[in-house]
């Protein structure tokens, strides 16, 4: 680097004050908040440590535990005799996303997918009673309204009611899944280079939509319960974003809950610095463990997304949205540019589970199976700090900080258990103290496996060492 250039890259280097962190923690956030600004880019090399250390007026050691946490973290790299570089950003995004089949006989705790119980006789029945009925079955060859036909109208809009929802028939569209409508809304109400903030860790899908659709994803503190008010006001005055992503109800990975009352104070925020909220409600939670949705609470700036893959099965490729007045238009135009419509057999298939009661089965049904699975995996896993909430389906370890969740993850593996470090969810290269790793249990066949697979990880925690690897 010529001096020009290295005077440059050094004016952007100051130790954030903040005197209830570390100054090497505040110094490798400080890096990553560089990066998430694209003003330390992939590939770059960072200043020699005593340099810096000099700029900044701190010691040596501080830099290299700075750097040292900030590899940790994924975001540098250390080349010996050469220095520290920002890491390659084709890397962000982990292999395990790349296929949703485990090796045969692993336990696979991986993946939020419904348990499959009565979903197999009632799709039977189903298709049994539509396919009798050949006039209809001609309509279900024709293009479907976004809204869907009337009749499938009226029935999903006396479920919302049922579930505590908004329930504007012009208001809901049908999508091909979450994910499709998460993509949607943020095509709806934004424009490339808009800013999106989420908490730090969220889920995966969010960051690869915004990565599509050029928009600036930013990462914020959160707690136990949820984003924190005072990073959020700081986001705003910093980054202007255009939407917030939360799911109130159980984050993923983390299964923080927002309390009613940050909730309200959220929305305050929102309302004040013009934000729409994309609220994802897509994870499995029931009725009676479930606060008020943020799309009930401020209709007029949320997007309220969901899907059945959860409660019915990841087969079923349906899910809805919830759009304000203002935006029903650019919604629709948005599905239109990205699918025109979707097709009308599974909107037909929840109509009649709706009609024969087979919904209120299926949710019986999954309530009681996760109620006798979390009796057995609390019990298991009584003496490690875990984070959950009743009748969901993920689990959150709590690790020690000196430990490598990527490693657990890794050696849990080779030992046929797959689950997945927080590490995967990271948004921004800080996880604000939530070290861990997530598992779903509602993913193993039977209960008995589950519990088998949870035995075997309480064995290696106890057993294992998992400080990070050193790379000569």
């Amino acid at each position: 680097m010529n001096c020009n250039g290295f005077f440059v890259t050094m004016t952007i280097w100051h130790l954030p004050t903040d005197n209830d962190r570390p100054k090497y923690i505040a110094l490798a956030d400080h890096i990553a908040t560089l990066i998430q600004e694209n003003k330390l880019k992939a590939g770059e090399k960072l200043p020699p440590q005593r340099r810096l250390a000099d700029t900044l007026e701190v010691t040596t050691g501080t830099i290299t535990r700075a750097y040292a946490e900030a590899e940790k973290r994924g975001i540098v790299s250390s080349r010996v005799g050469s220095g520290t570089y920002v890491s390659q950003k084709e890397k962000k995004y982990s292999s395990y996303w790349s296929s949703y089949f485990p090796e045969e006989g692993a336990v696979d705790f991986s993946n939020s997918f419904a348990p499959i119980g009565p979903q197999e006789s009632v799709l039977h029945e189903a298709l049994q009673s539509l396919s009798s009925q050949p006039d209809y079955l001609h309509k279900l060859l024709h293009y479907t309204p976004e809204r869907g036909y009337p009749h499938q109208r009226e029935k999903f809009s006396t479920w919302l009611k049922e579930e505590n929802l908004p329930s504007e028939q012009e208001n809901c569209f049908f999508t091909q899944s979450g994910q499709h409508g998460l993509f949607t809304a943020l095509q709806a109400m934004t424009t490339a280079g808009d800013t999106v903030i989420c908490e730090a860790l969220t889920f995966p899908g969010l960051k690869m939509a915004c990565d599509s659709l050029s928009l600036k994803c930013v990462g914020l503190r959160f707690d136990e319960q949820g984003i924190c008010i005072e990073a959020l006001e700081a986001a705003c005055k910093q980054y202007h974003p255009k939407v917030i992503y939360l799911m109130p109800q159980s984050n993923n990975p983390t299964t923080a809950q927002i309390p009613l009352e940050r909730r309200k104070q959220i929305i305050e925020v929102c309302r004040r610095h013009r934000i729409f909220i994309l609220e994802d409600d897509v994870q499995v939670l029931p009725k009676k463990y479930k606060l008020p949705a943020m799309v009930s609470l401020a209709p007029e700036i949320t997007f309220h997304i969901s899907s059945f893959s959860k409660r019915l099965s990841g087969g079923i490729r349906l899910g809805f949205a919830i759009v304000p007045n203002a935006y029903r238009t650019q919604f629709q135009l948005a599905l239109r540019a990205n699918q025109w419509t979707i097709s009308s057999l599974p909107v037909e298939l929840f109509t009649y589970w709706c009609e024969s009661g087979c919904m209120t089965t299926q949710d019986k049904w999954l309530e009681t199976l996760m109620d006798e699975r979390w009796t057995v995996a609390k019990d298991i896993l009584k003496n490690h700090e875990i984070q959950y909430q009743p009748g969901g389906f993920n689990l959150w370890i709590h690790l020690p900080e000196s430990w490598s969740a990527l490693r657990v993850e890794q050696v849990a593996r080779q030992h046929g258990l797959i689950l997945r470090a927080g590490d995967h969810y990271l948004v921004g290269g800080n996880a604000f103290g939530y070290h861990g790793i997530r598992l779903c249990i509602s993913q193993p066949k039977t209960t008995e496996q589950m519990a088998e697979g949870l035995r075997q990880l309480v064995t290696i925690l106890e057993q294992e060492s998992f400080a990070p690897e050193q790379i000569l």
